[in-house]
């Protein structure tokens, strides 16, 4: 719920600079994923951050993609998509899924299909997804998928803080 016009949060705030905001943002710790979906024309993904679990009746979780994504258009179309959770030794990734082509961010990669959605050759987890329902806010448009499959991998898992990747190693694995 968004505070209204009169409330206290607003009434004695001055507008927040968007970079002020930008450089708080980094400092909230975000899973590094690539969403990635079936296309007419071979699979699709971007990376994204704001990947947030919602429910676990039924396994559920979001996905907040900007709207004028290239992927945005394949996952609503295909009406599922994939949330693959980078390893560590993948963290690179995350760039190539966050610029270039299509067919640039998939080269060399030997994608496998997971329920008919392509999925990364390896994750730190994997969460496939069938949309439940989707909606604009603001600059984005929120996608809520219900999770019909989920893998767990070995290795550690990728974190962004500040703007760099962290690893995040599983529990049993030794400090």
């Amino acid at each position: 719920m968004s505070p209204s016009p009169t409330s206290p949060a607003a009434a004695d705030a001055p507008a927040l600079d968007p970079g002020r905001a930008r450089d708080a943002f980094a400092l909230v710790p975000s899973a590094v994923t690539v969403v990635t979906a079936r296309g007419a024309d071979g699979p699709a993904g971007c990376t994204a951050s704001a990947v947030i679990p919602v429910s676990l009746r039924p396994p559920s979780l979001l996905v907040s993609l900007g709207e004028d994504s290239s992927t945005l258009s394949v996952l609503l179309a295909a009406g599922s998509f994939a949330v693959n959770v980078l390893t560590w030794e993948d963290r690179g990734l995350a760039h190539r899924f966050a610029t270039g082509s299509a067919a640039d961010r998939f080269a060399g990669l030997e994608v496998r299909e997971v329920g008919g959605v392509p999925a990364l050759p390896r994750c730190a987890a994997l969460l496939v997804c069938e949309i439940r329902e989707h909606r604009p806010c603001l600059d984005h448009v929120l996608v809520v998928g219900s999770v019909v499959r989920a893998e767990g991998g070995t290795a550690p898992a990728t974190v962004l803080r500040e703007r760099a990747h962290h690893p995040v190693p599983r529990r049993d694995d030794p400090v």
